[in-house]
């Protein structure tokens, strides 16, 4: 009688059975993976090809993610006369997560080995941008703006179907990053990109950006010319002439362009006493508002001096108007002139005032340098 063994043949074949399943199980883990996707609610704008302005982040990380975002729009040249200089923030919202919300998904995905992706977890936050610059009255609000994300993870653990992008709505800028095997992945300044996106929508569209360039250029200050001229020649500076400004205020404001004209060593410089005793011994009657170049030619000649510098100051509630003018006595023509017409939402307090009468004197003594350095001196 033969006799057949089939039951070692039997096991054999279900050990070749079950390697081969756990290798196809092993694949599968292996080719396993998840999506995550992120949206906001938030566009980048688009930015004019002829837009004049320039930017500076005063954060030199989120400067460095700016130039990369908008190259050309952001720049750190302070030559740059439409340069504005802004600080962005946000402060990230909370990020609850709702346990009870995976359940489902969780219960699904085990029952199908999780061969068929499901979204496994759901966040959504807000984040809160503030932009806001420096001005000449003090920090100046910009805008806020709320970004929204919402945060989606797309898992298949069997399968790459988890490749595919999750479900939802997409609004806005939306990122993608996969990762195998539930290796999710942090994303990189995509809050960061979010707020710059939304900075610049604000900067695009703030309406007072031209004056807020204006006075940040003013605040950055105009150094004083140290071209070389010639011969120094003497000079006055007479008071400056306001109709709108306390004497008081006036007179300081006529010290400080006194100390910067000093400083350039271009004249000698009549100190206000002598011209107070040279008036008094000519028994000359000064005008309460000598600020032509007639009045000052009238006062250069009475000092004997060669040059004579002067001006006017108003401001109101609309803005600050400076006129500053160098006149030569000889000549009796203006050789100089420099002037700002300043719009702000309320009058400047004295410490900003001074920064714009140093600004304009600055440009001032500029233009009289060049003058001067073209002609010699002028005839």
């Amino acid at each position: 009688m033969r006799i057949i063994h089939t039951l070692p043949v039997a096991r054999s074949q279900t050990r070749e059975v079950s390697l081969r399943l756990c290798l196809l199980l092993a694949l599968g883990v292996a080719t396993g993976c998840a999506t995550s996707k992120l949206t906001c609610n938030v566009q980048p704008p688009k930015v004019p090809e002829s837009y004049e302005h320039r930017f500076l982040l005063s954060d030199p990380k989120m400067q460095e993610v700016a130039c990369r975002l908008y190259p050309g729009l952001f720049r750190q040249d302070y030559s740059c006369t439409d340069l504005v200089e802004v600080v962005c923030s946000f402060a990230a919202g909370e990020r609850p997560q709702d346990p009870d919300a995976q359940y489902g998904p969780a219960a699904l995905g085990g029952l199908t080995l999780f061969a068929i992706p499901v979204a496994f977890v759901r966040t959504r936050w807000t984040n809160t941008v503030t932009v806001t610059a420096d001005s000449l009255l003090g920090p100046r609000l910009i805008g806020t703006a709320p970004v929204a994300f919402a945060e989606y993870y797309w898992l298949s653990v069997t399968t790459p179907l988890g490749l595919l992008v999750p479900p939802g709505p997409i609004r806005g800028k939306t990122w993608i990053e996969r990762m195998p095997a539930m290796l999710y992945p942090a994303y990189r300044n995509v809050e960061t990109e979010a707020a710059i996106h939304a900075a610049v929508d604000m900067l695009l569209h703030y309406p007072r950006l031209q004056h807020l360039a204006q006075e940040q250029t003013i605040m950055r200050g105009n150094p004083i010319s140290n071209r070389e001229i010639g011969s120094i020649e003497a000079a006055i500076v007479t008071d400056l002439d306001s109709r709108s400004l306390p004497t008081t205020e006036t007179a300081a404001l006529t010290e400080t362009l006194r100390a910067d004209v000093f400083k350039t060593g271009y004249f000698v410089l009549l100190s206000k006493a002598d011209m107070q005793k040279v008036i008094e011994e000519q028994k000359f009657s000064v005008s309460e508002h000598c600020s032509s170049a007639e009045c000052l030619i009238e006062m250069g000649r009475l000092m004997a001096a060669s040059f004579a510098i002067g001006g006017t100051v108003e401001q109101d509630v609309s803005g600050i108007f400076i006129e500053l003018r160098i006149v030569d006595v000889r000549s009796q023509r203006s050789l100089a002139t420099a002037e700002t017409h300043l719009q702000t939402d309320s009058p400047l307090q004295e410490e900003a005032l001074m920064k714009v009468l140093r600004y304009v004197g600055g440009a001032l003594l500029k233009n009289y340098a060049l003058v001067r350095a073209k002609t010699g001196r002028s005839n």
